[in-house]
Order: C-alpha cells, then sequence, then structure tokens
C-alpha cells in the first residue's frame, strides 16, 4: 500500500471557535471565552484542542444546563486549570492517572 503523508497545519483562532461550538453544539459566540483559552494552550493542535477540551470536562469545569439544553463554563476556572503545555505532557498525566493494574 503506497504511503501518502498529509501536512496538517494548526487550526486559526476562528477555526477553533467553530471546533469548540461544533463540539459543545453551541453557538459559536457564546463559547469565545472557553475557544480562546484552549486556543492559546494549544495552539490550534486539533488533538490537542479535544484533549484539552476533555480534561475541562473530566475535572467539572463543563458542566451540561440540563434545563436549558447548553453545556456552561467558568472561563476563571478554566484558566486556573493546570494544564500540560503539549500532548506529549498531557498524555503522560493521563497515563500516570490509571491504575497500575
Amino acid at each position: 500500500i503506497p504511503v501518502r503523508q498529509i501536512a496538517l497545519r494548526p487550526l486559526d483562532r476562528s477555526q477553533t471557535g467553530r471546533f469548540i461550538a461544533d463540539a459543545l453544539r453551541c453557538p459559536e459566540e457564546k463559547t469565545i471565552p472557553l475557544a480562546e483559552i484552549l486556543y492559546r494552550k494549544s495552539g490550534g493542535n486539533p488533538f490537542f484542542l479535544g484533549q484539552l477540551l476533555k480534561t475541562v470536562y473530566d475535572e467539572k469545569l463543563l458542566l451540561l444546563n440540563t434545563r436549558d439544553h447548553c453545556w456552561e463554563w467558568e472561563p476563571e476556572s478554566v484558566q486556573k486549570l493546570q494544564m500540560a503545555d503539549d500532548v506529549v505532557d498531557l498524555l503522560l498525566g493521563k497515563l500516570q492517572k490509571l491504575p497500575e493494574e
């Protein structure tokens, strides 16, 4: 099978905003503060961006408002969250949290 290499570029700010809005099924203008925080952390790397969003959820900083059927978060809390500076550190941190078995 021939191997093809495809160079993927980082997302820009507006693409990051759409990524977050699509993931959370929220209007893009509502997600701007969260998208900006995650864009600065991820540098637009789509994989890292998705993992950071999952980390925000795992830390219970992203909550579903079942009454209004939308996601909610506190930008200040997300900003204060200690997140890995790169994909490798993020994945190593996740591996370290796994049980020894």
